[in-house]
């Protein structure tokens, strides 16, 4: 998948398809949010992250994103589940990343909104258990991989700043990801 992507990055680029002046032809991302954990088998984490990312507009209003989404710290059930010989206390220590392909469209008063559709991969939580006969805590963990959606909508505040706010959606259908996220960005 990386290959594809840098493989059409350069195509545009060879081809002349530059972003305009007026919009970041790359930008790095960095902000945080609340993740609410779902799913149907396996649910993930609720917790706050932080997400860091890098955007690259080859054309105008066409671009690739990179998201790196970490979640540190356990979303712990209040009261742990009885499960035979353990206890389950929850779930935490979420990271994942996600490969979108952007797309950004100027609205009225200078702002920006962007919808983006990929990949999520690499996706891991942790499942906190006590086990009883071992009398100590376990973590097992989950991966999952799939899907990755995004809208969001940002405003330049200088030549090189901006601020975008709006949720992403990465899922599997067994684990879900919604988070709310606000995210400064520094674009060239």
């Amino acid at each position: 998948m990386r290959d594809a992507a840098v493989s059409v990055l350069f195509f545009f680029l060879l081809t002349g398809f530059v972003s305009a002046q007026d919009h970041p032809f790359f930008e790095l991302e960095a902000g945080g949010g609340h993740v609410v954990g779902g799913g149907a088998e396996d649910p993930g984490p609720s917790l706050g992250t932080y997400d860091l990312a890098v955007a690259v507009w080859p054309v105008h209003n066409w671009g690739v994103a990179y998201r790196i989404v970490r979640g540190p710290g356990n979303d712990l059930l209040k009261p742990p589940i009885e499960g035979g010989d353990r206890l389950f206390l929850g779930s935490g220590q979420l990271k994942y990343s996600t490969v979108t392909v952007r797309y950004r469209r100027p609205t009225p008063k200078s702002t920006l909104t962007e919808i983006g559709f990929g990949i999520m991969r690499g996706g891991q939580f942790a499942d906190l258990m006590y086990i009883k006969a071992l009398e100590r805590q376990v973590e097992a963990e989950t991966h999952f991989g799939g899907f990755a959606l995004e809208a969001f909508v940002g405003r330049r505040l200088t030549r090189f700043l901006g601020l975008k706010g709006g949720i992403t959606y990465d899922f599997n259908f067994e684990t879900g990801n919604f988070q709310p996220v606000v995210l400064a960005s520094l674009g060239f």
